[in-house]
């Protein structure tokens, strides 16, 4: 249709004749160059004979017959001097010297119009003598368009085939609609609609019913231009509409019914300069990345803005007093725009506390660089249009409270930098398809419920250097072309930081990983199911910094060639798998290490006695293998190396068969050191008096070994020690103590009084000795257990005073009296055993007053009397007062 009003536009503007002729019976027309036969009608068919019908001439409803007439018309065009044009067939053309003759077919209709008349009724001549014709003279009606011709132009209209489509669709009664399609509608598609987390879908069940009127509607743009958009747009449902789609079709129908008379109108004039219009915003069709809308930028931002306001609740007010209609949006807070054209290029909003839905409105920003929304509490979906701004270089809207899945169509944009949605509540799988992110740099999606693979086609975003996946649920194994980590991921050689951590992904580590050069943090933590050997290959990136791949299930030796050289590693953390071997000894020239962890693994051998070229090490945690001391030595040796490393903080290498001494050089360890444990590793003698050097010490773990004799005096100077689990007479000078616990060692001394003069304690348990009557200076106790000792005598009254305390036990005991009433007085107790003692009297009906206490056990004592059943009581069993054969009451 195109053709037909270029045709009709180019005769009106030269003033050239334009004649109708219509052919009649037009597939009768066509000649058969095939055989092709058919059975006899009913009427001649004879009983018991078995004869057909050999055809001459096409007929209506045979498959040759609209390729034989065009044949036949083409033909006799051709012979007649047409020339048949390449870009549309069906215009046939005829240029002498004394003038120009155009034809334009359809099927039996054919326009013709030249500026030499004598030519045009010669071409009908022609055209009479090979077909049958009928002449229709000027052109009034052609194709369902009725042409109005004067001398100042032509009028196109399609008068009554919009009134007939307005009867067929039952909208004759109908009010007409102002518009074809309102201002901000936006309609989507079913995937779309998934791709957002939008659930309630009312696709249509009778599909043709919509295809046959869009079809309709998209004929009427011929001479209707002004709902060419609203028609395009929905065609692009025809195969899956909803009942919104409908429902914008039928406003295209009462538009039309309220429009009725609009027409084209083609002037009668030179045709001198071709005029073209260009869209003024980009990319805002939320299906498509196609533009539209002619509105000014300025009302376009501006109206964006306001729409992204009406939907959120800010503190105090603060941007319904800032944006407002009486200054420019430019001068607003938060936006910023470009000096030349005034449009919005950048939106940051982070750290207002917003509330509410992130409008889809801000797709309208056609300009927009930067959006950062970060640190707020939106929620809802984002908006898929954000994926087709067509300027987009950032996006980040982390600590949100968004859901819904990603929009694909942020992983196929040219031009996005930084995609940041770590922190949400978003979920769904990551896009599958293709990925087209050439400048993307930095994709972080930490901490969200994303599902599924990594997709293989991630390789694709050739400059990422930053991806974090941590925290999500990605699952899968990792095979050797396709999986959660494909190989592919080796291409991305600009990658600096790949995040994976607290996921579900299985399978070997890819070697492939090793081709990034220019890695610097390798982070798969806390995924439980990676197997196998971690690659050499990765220890030859040279710009490694961190690497990481701890809580995993991996086996096999870490590479101990000693041509490994990591001049950049800060991290090495492998701890809690299955790895076996030695300490490889490249590890100590690693000059910049911080921390290594290899703890909880299966490694042997012996502790290095290099350690200390490690002069940045901060960490060094190998707890928890099969561990030796150097053979034939008594003493551990690697603690003199250990004494170089003067930013120690955190040393543990317990729960290792190391079987020795404690040198006395432990007291050249740096005094930075506030972490030191050596539990459950074989340790005999006596703790060497120089721990006490070790100013810095906050936790002392010296648990489950042979340790013998006195605690040495400079114990005392540990002023920082917070929490001990040992043993000594000279900790009453450690008035920082939070922790101590006293177990499974062979000293001889018995805990002294000043203990319980430790204002700082918060845990306490298996001492020996009796029970001062100043316990109530432990102000700040949380848990007190005394349990399975051999205290005698009564209770202290001033364990009343213990106000923070939340747990007594005083269990297996040898304590006689009665119960404190002042226990009653423990708001914050929640756990009291008193059983296995020599108490006697009643239980303290004042007990029922406690309110936060769930478990009281008095069983296997000697009281006597009625058990209070008020308060907790009510809820206690039997098991709480066996034993007391005086006892009565409910229970």
């Amino acid at each position: 249709m195109v053709t037909v009003k270029s045709v009709i536009a180019l005769a009106v503007s030269k003033g050239w004749f334009m004649y109708q002729i219509d052919v009649y019976n037009v597939f009768f027309q066509g000649d058969l160059n095939k055989e092709v036969y058919m059975e006899l009608p009913d009427g001649f068919k004879k009983q018991g004979t078995h004869k057909v019908c050999r055809l001459v001439k096409s007929l209506y409803e045979l498959k040759q017959a609209s390729r034989q007439w065009n044949i036949k018309l083409t033909v006799a065009l051709l012979k007649a001097g047409f020339s048949q044009s390449i870009y549309d067939y069906s215009l046939f053309t005829l240029k002498r010297l004394e003038g120009m003759v155009m034809i334009l077919a359809y099927v039996d209709d054919l326009l013709v119009i030249g500026n030499n008349d004598a030519m045009i009724n010669k071409a009908k001549g022609i055209l009479h003598q090979q077909l049958k014709l009928k002449d229709l003279g000027e052109l009034k009606y052609f194709l369902g368009i009725e042409v109005l011709r004067s001398t100042k132009g032509v009028i196109l209209n399609q008068r009554k085939y919009i009134l007939e489509l307005i009867a067929n669709t039952g909208l004759a009664g109908a009010k007409p609609a102002l518009s074809p399609m309102e201002t901000n509608a936006k309609l989507t598609s079913v995937e779309v609609d998934n791709s957002v987390g939008v659930t309630e879908n009312d696709i249509l069940q009778d599909v043709t019913s919509y295809q046959r009127l869009v079809g309709k509607l998209m004929y009427v743009t011929i001479t209707r231009p002004d709902i060419s958009y609203t028609v395009q747009t929905l065609s692009q449902f025809m195969q899956q509409p909803k009942k919104s789609h409908l429902e914008a079709a039928n406003k295209v129908v009462r538009y039309l019914k309220g429009t009725v008379g609009q027409c084209v109108w083609l002037k009668a004039q030179p045709i001198t300069e071709l005029v073209c219009w260009c869209d003024s915003d980009w990319a805002t069709c939320p299906n498509t990345k196609r533009s539209f809308t002619a509105a000014p930028s300025n009302e376009t931002g501006q109206e964006a803005l306001l729409a992204f306001q009406n939907l959120i609740t800010c503190p105090n007010q603060f941007l319904a007093n800032n944006w407002t209609k009486n200054s420019s949006f430019c001068s607003w807070f938060g936006v910023k725009c470009s000096s030349k054209w005034q449009r919005v290029v950048a939106l940051a909003l982070p750290n207002l506390k917003l509330q509410g839905i992130i409008s889809p409105s801000l797709a309208n920003l056609s300009f927009l660089r930067e959006l950062n929304l970060e640190n707020n509490f939106f929620h809802g979906g984002i908006p898929y249009g954000l994926g087709h701004l067509p300027r987009l270089r950032v996006i980040d809207i982390q600590n949100n409270q968004l859901n819904g899945s990603i929009p694909t169509s942020l992983f196929q944009h040219w031009r996005v930098q930084v995609i940041s949605l770590a922190f949400n509540k978003l979920s769904g799988e990551m896009w599958k398809g293709p990925w087209y992110v050439p400048e993307l740099r930095v994709l972080d999606l930490r901490n969200n419920s994303f599902t599924g693979i990594i997709p293989p086609l991630v390789g694709n975003a050739t400059k990422l250097l930053n991806f974090s996946l941590y925290g999500n649920r990605v699952s899968g194994n990792i095979p050797e072309e396709l999986g959660t980590i494909p190989f592919s991921m080796g291409n991305i050689s600009t990658l600096r930081k790949l995040y994976c951590g607290n996921n579900r992904i299985a399978g070997k580590i890819p070697p492939e990983l090793g081709k990034l050069s220019n890695l610097r943090q390798l982070n798969f933590m806390f995924n439980y199911n990676l197997i196998g050997q971690i690659p050499g290959a990765i220890f030859n990136i040279s710009s490694l910094e961190i690497v990481n791949f701890s809580f995993n299930n991996l086996s096999g030796r870490i590479p101990s060639t000693t041509s490994l050289h990591l001049p950049n590693l800060k991290e090495l953390i492998l701890g809690v798998n299955q790895i076996e071997g030695e300490i490889p000894s490249f590890i100590t020239n690693a000059s910049k290490l911080e921390k290594l962890g290899l703890n909880r693994n299966f490694l042997a051998g012996t502790i290095p006695n290099n350690l200390g070229n490690l002069r940045e090490l901060r960490h060094l945690l190998i707890h928890t293998n099969q561990l030796t001391n150097e053979p034939r030595e008594h003493e551990f040796r690697f603690f003199n190396s250990l004494a170089d490393c003067r930013k120690l903080q955190y040393l543990q290498v317990g729960n290792n068969p190391l079987n020795g001494v404690l040198p006395n050089s432990i007291g050249n360890l740096s005094s930075t050191i506030q972490n030191f444990q050596i539990t459950n590793a074989h340790v005999n003698g006596l703790i060497p008096s120089s721990i006490g050097n070790m100013s810095g010490l906050r936790a002392l773990y010296l648990g489950g070994n042979n340790l013998a004799g006195n605690i040495p005096s400079d114990f005392g100077k540990l002023k920082q020690l917070q929490g001990t689990y040992s043993s000594g007479k000279c900790l009453g000078n450690l008035s920082m103590l939070q922790v101590l616990y006293l177990n499974s060692n062979k000293f001889s001394s018995k805990l002294p009084l000043s203990i319980w003069k430790m204002k700082h304690l918060l845990y306490l348990n298996s001492i020996e000795g009796e029970v001062p009557p100043n316990i109530g200076e432990l102000e700040a106790i949380v848990h007190l257990d005394l349990s399975r000792n051999h205290f005698s005598g009564m209770i202290p009254s001033r364990l009343g005073d213990l106000q923070n305390i939340q747990s007594l036990n005083l269990t297996n005991n040898s304590f006689s009296g009665q119960i404190p009433f002042s226990l009653s007085n423990l708001t914050n107790l929640e756990f009291l055993d008193l059983s296995l003692n020599g108490l006697s009297g009643t239980i303290p009906k004042s007990l029922e007053k406690l309110p936060h206490v769930t478990n009281i056990n008095v069983s296997f004592n000697d009281l006597e009397g009625e058990i209070p059943n008020g308060g907790a009581f009510a809820n206690f069993t039997m098991q709480s007062f066996l034993g007391n054969k005086r006892l009565c009451g409910m229970h």
